[in-house]
């Protein structure tokens, strides 16, 4: 009887040792995925801020309302483009290509506050 339960004894040892790099792995995966889903928080909030002070920045009603439309058409694109690559490659690259073209569009908003400052600066002259 006592060899037998010694047979089991590394199998037990081993079943162990893949459970628990099974659970490592796994919330490692998990961390990944809240720290990516923080950092998509964190940029679009920022794209928020970004585009309201464009916003406001934009003299114009017919300007504010082109902006308020492409806008609009971009977060439309944006979903589609994460679901599409969701689908083809994943949840992590779903999620990496979010964060990429919020980041993407964060820059561009603020290019487009920066050049339309200089623009109605230059007009006022």
């Amino acid at each position: 009887m006592k060899t037998r339960l010694l047979r089991f004894v590394p199998a037990i040892f081993l079943l162990t040792a893949v459970a628990s790099g099974w659970m490592v792995r796994s919330s490692q995966a998990k961390t990944s995925a809240m720290i990516m889903n923080e950092a998509i928080g964190d940029t679009d909030a920022r794209l928020n801020v970004v585009y309201k002070k464009l916003m406001s920045s934009i003299p114009s009603a017919a300007q504010k309302e082109k902006l308020k439309i492409a806008q609009r058409a971009w977060l439309v694109w944006l979903d589609a483009e994460e679901s599409l690559v969701g689908d083809l490659q994943g949840n992590k690259a779903a999620l990496a290509t979010r964060l990429d073209l919020l980041v993407a569009r964060v820059k561009q908003l603020e290019d487009l506050q920066s050049n339309s400052s200089n623009f109605y600066d230059s007009r006022s002259r």
